[in-house]
């Protein structure tokens, strides 16, 4: 049998690639995807301190650390005297990294961004239980993925309505290597007979001019039935009268 087929457009995908370190098979999963991811910390073997699931209570514990995480949860609000300065609790920050502050102390800061893209330097007293538990520091992809940090990075999938869809039910609340992110395009066309659709082509093309020619016909229809009969009755009317 002859089949058509209509290309109708291109469709761009953003994906991460995930995979599963038990079986070392790689999944695509959208931007679009329900699912929240949490990374796993991974503190420097040297550190012995330091381990994945932690809180840390002042800024200056997080730039101790010999391996700073990537992100953390604030688990208590601290008012610094200014935004950029203090932390609201449940707030989740990417860490930048550890930077000199102003005036003639030159006191170290931690260089954080928010989920709103809002930059801050948290002074070393800041106390904000810092969490770095991945319960705690879970995102959608794209809030994840929108700030740079080295990839790969062990992480947890947390359920979303794709896991057991798009990924095995196993991989749910369990570690699995986020590698990287990647672009897709998809074809998006449609498959049919070429006979039927040539056929549906034609039938569409005359339906439209059907319609005009009905609602023209109404049209004239009305114009005369107000302009010429109504008249008339009118005058018939003053006749009998």
């Amino acid at each position: 049998m002859n089949q058509k087929l209509n290309l109708l457009f291109l469709k761009n995908t953003k994906v991460a690639e995930i995979m599963d370190p038990t079986t070392n098979d790689v999944f695509s999963i959208p931007f679009s995807s329900s699912i929240r991811l949490g990374i796993i910390y991974d503190p420097d073997p040297d550190d012995e301190l330091a381990s994945p699931y932690m809180q840390l209570k002042f800024a200056s514990d997080v730039m101790k650390l010999g391996q700073q995480p990537v992100i953390l949860a604030v688990t208590n609000a601290f008012d610094g005297g200014s935004p950029e300065k203090s932390v609201s609790e449940g707030e989740i920050l990417f860490v930048k990294g550890v930077m000199k502050g102003g005036g003639v102390t030159k006191t170290k800061q931690l260089h954080v961004v928010n989920t709103s893209d809002e930059e801050k330097c948290l002074a070393g007293k800041c106390s904000g239980m810092f969490s770095t538990d991945p319960r705690h520091t879970k995102l959608h992809l794209p809030v994840l993925l929108s700030q740079e940090f080295p990839l790969p990075k062990y992480s947890i999938i947390y359920a979303g309505r794709d896991v057991g869809r798009n990924l095995p039910s196993s991989m749910s609340n369990s570690p699995v290597l986020l590698e990287g992110v990647m672009g897709e395009t998809s074809v998006i066309a449609t498959v049919g007979d070429i006979h039927s659709m040539v056929a549906g082509e034609k039938q569409l093309c005359k339906t439209p001019q059907m319609k005009c020619c009905f609602l023209l016909c109404l049209f004239v229809c009305l114009f005369v039935c107000l302009f010429v009969c109504t008249p008339c009755f009118f005058v018939h009317l003053h006749t009998m009268l």
